[in-house]
């Protein structure tokens, strides 16, 4: 009687930890995915507001506009807990990223201010998760950007713009031990994957 009773118990907490984990994983599916959404559609939105007459000569003009939207990711991710904060953060920079893929797919010639809008918004992001957090963010679904127009001036740019602005603004979250320093190196540069990155993933 008593091990049949054992049975139903751990059956019960197996059960449960179950569904924590489903619900864990819908969660942080949940908070990348509205991240997504809204660093595509703020982007593209942006975009279509400072092109509108003037075409690709409007990209010069895409650094000021998504530093705006970028500062402002704070005020949504801090309604989260820790992980879905970074999350909403992840999800929010590759929705910011597919919509300058499509821009540098139209406007070859600005691969550098396409660049440095990547880079600025993605230091903006990480520094202003790294407040909320108090330490450097660890990002787990970082991921190459499949865009072959675009070279060496989109990665350059973007790497410089992402050093210059963490340095300035986030300082004490550039990593001060190999450990910190692999994270926040593996958040943007382009040969470990991160948000400077253009080449197509390599399988």
């Amino acid at each position: 009687m008593m091990t049949r009773n054992w049975s139903h118990v751990l059956t019960a907490l197996l059960c449960g930890l179950v569904l924590t984990t489903a619900d864990l994983a819908l969660a942080d599916s949940f908070s990348y995915d509205l991240g997504r959404q809204l660093g595509s559609r703020t982007t593209e939105s942006a975009w279509m507001s400072i092109s509108r007459g003037r075409g690709c000569d409007a990209a010069d003009d895409l650094v000021a506009v998504i530093s705006r939207s970028a500062r402002r990711i704070a005020r949504t991710a801090r309604r989260y807990g820790k992980r879905d904060m970074v999350d909403y953060a992840e999800g929010y920079l590759h929705g910011l990223r597919s919509a300058l893929r499509k821009v540098a797919f139209k406007c070859t010639d600005k691969c550098a201010a396409i660049g440095e809008a990547a880079g600025t918004a993605s230091a903006i992001v990480y520094c202003e998760i790294a407040d909320l957090l108090g330490e450097i963010p660890v990002f787990i679904r970082m991921q190459d950007m499949p865009n072959i127009t675009c070279g060496e001036p989109y990665r350059i740019q973007c790497e410089i713009s992402f050093e210059n602005i963490t340095m300035n603004e986030c300082m004490n979250f550039t990593g001060q031990t190999p450990i910190e320093r692999s994270h926040y190196e593996g958040y943007y540069l382009s040969d470990r994957g991160g948000a400077c990155s253009y080449n197509p993933p390599r399988h």
